[in-house]
């Protein structure tokens, strides 16, 4: 019936060869008449077969029992359905109370508290995160060591979704043990991209800018693998992308070599880190927001603090976006440098 798709009414089941009478002679039942139909849904799909057996006063299924029958195969066929959407209606309940948590969980795992070392002078710092989803692969870290080192990174998780967010929680992980062992970036870099490759048999990988603020000093070393080169925002107001190292991003291919480089930062002077979700933005038409709108963005800002650079920022992409759906997530990361 299943693959006919056609009604079938049958006097006498024996002596139809689609029948089989094995079940017959288990229960010593006597299959006679049979009734059977296909049970469709609105959309013609097969959802299931109705049967019924053995006519009550013996005789056979006529044109009526089919009528019947047809009128009991539409209520339900009803039936299943409202069942079926009332089980996908839960199953997406449980979806998205499982996403919900994970997003908060992702949430609770990036510093989230600013100013974030209210007691240092030297610098100020703030950063954001908007993913397209409930869960994304985008990240940040800042933390300070004991020389007085402020280590910062921003990184981009190839993929969205859960698996993008955990790839980024083993990532983060791993970047704040190896940093706090390991002082120079590009030797960061290349440690964590080892650990990153075993056993990725997924294939996903990373870009990450990781870098070392000095903060008795504003020297800034860096190393760059893969991501999106941050600019500096002088004190006259000019907007100048950090030079770039040439690294891969990470998780690709093992024993990558990375180089570092070194920026001096001055009194007023903001470091800005973002992910291509900010570039990337789209509006209704299609048309990204690009690096060059991001430069104008950020042209002739001068000494303003990283959190009203990088909230005027995210608002002059929203308003070019224009409610246009987000397709990756936004993240960004400033640190001003105060000491004169």
């Amino acid at each position: 019936m299943a693959q006919t798709r056609q009604a079938a009414n049958i006097p006498d089941a024996h002596q139809d060869p689609r029948f089989n009478p094995d079940f017959d002679k288990q229960t010593n039942y006597h299959t006679r008449s049979v009734l059977c139909l296909p049970l469709r849904n609105t959309a013609g799909k097969l959802v299931g077969v109705i049967q019924s057996l053995n006519k009550k006063n013996g005789g056979v299924f006529d044109k009526e029992d089919e009528s019947l029958l047809e009128a009991l195969a539409a209520h339900a066929v009803v039936a299943l359905e409202r069942a079926r959407l009332t089980e996908a209606y839960v199953e997406k309940q449980r979806m998205e109370e499982a996403l919900k948590l994970a997003h908060d969980i992702q949430m609770s795992i990036l510093p989230k508290i600013f100013p974030p070392f209210p007691q240092r002078c030297e610098f100020d710092l703030y950063a954001t995160i908007e993913p397209a989803r409930e869960v994304g692969g985008d990240f940040y870290d800042f933390f300070l060591t004991e020389d007085d080192q402020l280590c910062f990174a921003i990184g981009d998780v190839s993929g969205k979704g859960v698996p993008a967010s955990l790839f980024m929680a083993v990532t983060k992980t791993l970047l704040r043990v190896i940093a706090t062992r390991v002082r120079r970036p590009e030797a960061v870099l290349a440690e964590l991209n080892n650990e990153l490759y075993r056993d990725n048999e997924t294939g996903m990988f990373v870009t990450i800018f990781y870098g070392v603020l000095n903060i008795r000093t504003g020297a800034v070393e860096y190393s760059n693998g893969g991501h999106n080169p941050p600019y500096v925002l002088s004190s006259q107001g000019a907007v100048v992308p950090v030079d770039n190292t040439g690294g891969m991003a990470l998780g690709v291919l093992a024993n990558v070599s990375y180089r570092a480089k070194r920026i001096q930062l001055r009194a007023g002077e903001n470091l800005f880190l973002y992910t291509d979700g900010l570039t990337e933005a789209m509006d209704r038409a299609g048309n990204l927001f690009s690096e060059r709108r991001l430069q104008e963005c950020l042209q002739g800002v001068k000494e303003v603090a990283p959190a009203e650079l990088i909230r005027g920022a995210v608002r002059v992409v929203k308003q070019f976006a224009a409610g246009a759906e987000q397709s990756d997530d936004i993240t960004a990361l400033a640190i001003q440098y105060r000491l004169s």
